[in-house]
């Protein structure tokens, strides 16, 4: 039965009267009031967010109350030498002094007073003047930067470069840890200006080709840009109460433009269906967002979830990443359900321009097949021998994942930015001409009961250097510097993080001098630290992740097998992923193509956050495709056939989602610092996975292969009514057009030919 005057059957407009989220309601009904109040709320957000690019760090991978951070700390109470924050490099050009007369003008240079009202000057010579290297024309100062913490030492680095004026004919650079953590975030930001310069004119384009009309495309951008705007303001209030890393920026606008393409996208999609369907722009909008809004909102509670947990890591470098990532993602959310709505309403029909049921071949004037037909084909090619695909994708996925057992994990240093980089040209060049002034990468404070110098000191300190020469990783070990019953140990280090690890846990697990104790320092010990850190808490994290999209999915779906399946195949995509980074970032493939050099390892903290991302998203693709199969199920009863529907009505928009997706992550590739290129490799090999190989070969034939075990022990297919937060649609009722399934997916154009398996009567109709 259709209702009078516009030729849409009676339930669908029953459907659409029913209202809309209440938020959703409001913004449509009063879309100017919700339009001001955006740009109010997203006006004194920039302004909070003026400033923030000055208040982030570049570190916070350290772990807070680390045996390496005491030992430091005790370092410095018993030997009164601080590591140096800034190391200041002169070269002597043509012309310019050298020997003597270099090292007297480099030391007034950095006694004036001042630099020495910012810094302190570390002696490295009897004399307390500079070091010269062999050929006497380069001198070498550390120097300890004032300020107790990173922000207020970067900020005491930006004095010190106009304070220090080198002399004639002689250049000065600066290197350690303050200046690359300055450039590190330096660099960073003018990435990230880059890649949304880069990405914002290609979106732009695909919004243009996905909607075909220029009102629509320009939506996802302006919620998008909304968000953004929002989670840099929250960053910015956080950084008043800890350390916010400047690497959260990135995630911040990579989430943020991603994630408000991908919601607009299915809202947008749905509206414009049920608009060809004759429904009014009203109706449209309110079975668009009952039905892809509560979508975004069931999507977006997995993401919020996964990029929460990351603050259990005890790195304030993760917690900032989860602080930005969850207040991005709430944006984005709140921009779908409020400013989407108002902003379709103002636009009127222009929403709908561009758009149209068919496309028409200009040769013949006939019409092409649908281009839900095409998936419809691909998920019959895998119905056909399901069990072979299920076995062919499982081994590929474990082919790419294979080097991911060779994952070598290293902390962040000077090598992470590129080779033009003022701090690892310094940091390169004092490793070759400076090699004695180069800082342990294991250091041992060793504290005796008794005198160094006494009978019960000297066989206490025999002993122990004893155990630490039989351990099979050490080469060597000596005494450096003696301050009362204190004294400071070099152990040797190969460079190779994972030898270095073993060495300094090896040192950690000995027994201290009788009576005595030990503490080990050193960079060596600080990625120790770090990475035991999050080896500690990743069980954890996973296990919470995991149990969050089980409990969703059951919740969701009333199925058992179905969580298992959705966390087996997207662990599949997730481990092939660390083994494309391996492959890429330890191995060195595509290095000339990416820009980077090598480092022989894959940067320790990036793979977690790649990982936890990447397995939110994955499960989001999930979602969209199961929740129009288990539809189909539900009205049908056959299995095969509901997985053949639902890849056919969700492949555009997946696929679609996807490659917006990869526009925004892919801008990230281009960034300077490895670090942020590992993200951005990684999520981008892990997106593109996930959208073909997964969701397009393996989920289907995963579902076909278990058959009716799906759905166990769910209600009976055909069944009308509630079914856990779902209610079914009439067996008679198109089930495309049902708007009350949780959580209801849009489905791309097309539903499949006449005669084929899925046609509906009322497809037919519209054929005719």
């Amino acid at each position: 039965m259709t209702h009078q005057g516009t030729g849409v059957d009676r339930a669908t407009v029953d459907r659409a009267q029913a209202p809309p989220p209440r938020l959703s309601r409001s913004a449509q009904h009063r879309p100017w009031t919700t339009i001001l109040l955006w740009v109010l709320f997203c006006g004194l957000s920039g302004l909070l967010a003026a400033d923030v690019s000055d208040r982030l760090v570049g570190g916070g991978f350290t772990a807070s109350g680390a045996e390496s951070e005491l030992a430091q700390a005790r370092t410095q109470e018993r030997f009164g030498v601080a590591d140096p924050d800034v190391l200041l490099l002169f070269r002597a050009q043509a012309g310019g002094p050298t020997g003597p007369a270099l090292r007297q003008q480099v030391k007034s240079v950095v006694t004036a007073p001042a630099v020495t009202r910012l810094a302190e000057p570390l002696p490295t010579s009897p004399d307390g003047a500079p070091s010269l290297d062999a050929s006497a024309t380069t001198a070498l100062v550390p120097l300890v930067l004032d300020g107790d913490t990173e922000e207020a030492k970067r900020r005491t680095l930006e004095e010190l470069r106009s304070a220090v004026r080198p002399p004639s004919a002689v250049t000065l650079s600066y290197g350690g840890p303050i200046a690359f953590l300055d450039e590190a975030s330096s660099r960073s930001q003018a990435d990230l200006v880059r890649a949304e310069l880069l990405a914002a004119p290609l979106l732009f384009v695909l919004l243009l080709l996905i909607f075909r009309g220029l009102a629509a495309a320009m939506l996802p951008l302006l919620t998008g840009a909304a968000a953004v705007v929002i989670g840099m303001a929250v960053l910015r209030v956080a950084t008043e109460f800890t350390e916010v890393s400047a690497f959260a920026v990135n995630l911040v606008s990579m989430l943020g433009l991603g994630l408000a393409v991908d919601y607009a996208l299915l809202i947008l999609t749905r509206y414009r269906r049920e608009r060809r369907r004759g429904l009014t722009a009203e109706q449209a909008r309110a079975i668009s967002l009952r039905t892809a809004g509560r979508t975004v909102l069931v999507t977006s509670a997995v993401v919020t979830a996964a990029l929460a947990v990351l603050a259990l890591f005890p790195l304030a470098f993760m917690r900032s990443l989860a602080i930005g990532g969850c207040a991005v993602v709430v944006a984005d959310v709140a921009a779908a359900l409020t400013l989407l709505p108002a902003l379709m309403a103002v636009l009127g029909p222009r929403v709908d321009a561009g758009h149209g049921p068919v496309r028409w071949s200009r040769r013949s004037g006939r019409t092409k097949r649908p281009e839900g037909e095409r998936w419809h084909t691909l998920a019959a090619l895998v119905a056909r021998r399901p069990a072979l695909w299920l076995i062919a994708c499982t081994v590929v996925l474990l082919a790419m994942a294979a080097p991911a057992l060779r994952t070598t994990f290293g902390g962040i240093g000077e090598g992470t930015l590129p080779s033009s980089s003022a701090s690892r040209r310094v940091a390169e060049e004092i490793r070759e001409t400076f090699p004695a002034l180069q800082p342990a990468r294991i250091q041992a404070v060793v504290d005796l009961a008794a005198p160094p110098d006494s009978t019960a000191g000297k066989e206490a300190l025999r002993t122990w250097l004893g155990r630490v020469a039989a351990l099979p990783s050490t080469p060597r070990a000596e005494v450096t510097a003696v301050r009362g019953n204190a004294l400071l140990v070099s152990v040797g280090a190969t460079g190779e993080p994972d030898a270095d690890r073993r060495t300094v846990r090896a040192l950690r697990a000995l027994a201290p001098p009788q009576g005595g104790s030990v503490l080990v320092g050193g960079s060596a010990a600080t990625d120790t630290d770090m990475t035991d850190a999050l080896s500690a808490r990743l069980p954890l994290v996973v296990g919470l992740v995991m149990a969050v999209t089980s409990l969703l999915l059951l919740l969701v779906f009333r199925s058992v097998l179905v969580p298992v399946k959705a966390i087996v195949t997207s662990a599949l995509s997730t481990f092939a992923c660390l083994g494309v980074m391996t492959w890429v970032f330890q191995d060195g493939h595509l290095a000339s193509l990416l820009g980077f050099s090598a480092l022989g390892y894959v940067e320790t903290t990036q793979p977690v956050v790649v990982l936890v991302v990447l397995y939110a998203l994955s499960v989001d693709y999930e979602l969209f495709l199961l929740a129009r199969v288990r539809e189909e199920y539900r009205s049908t009863g056959d299995n095969r056939h509901a997985v053949i529907a639902g890849l056919r009505d969700t492949g555009t928009v997946i696929t679609g989602a996807a490659a917006l997706l990869l526009v925004v992550i892919g801008a990230l590739t281009t960034s300077s610092v490895i670090a942020i290129k590992e993200v951005g490799v990684g999520l981008f090999a892990g997106v593109l996975i996930d959208a073909t190989l997964v969701r397009l070969f393996l989920v289907p034939a995963a579902l076909l292969v278990a058959g009716r075990a799906n759905w166990w022990p769910g209600r009976s297919p055909c069944v009308t009514g509630p079914s856990g937060i779902a209610k079914l649609p009439a067996p008679a009722a198109d089930p495309r057009m049902n708007t009350d399934v949780q959580p209801p997916q849009p489905v791309p154009d097309g539903a499949g030919t006449p005669g084929s398996p899925g046609t509906h009567p009322s497809r037919l109709e519209e054929k005719r």
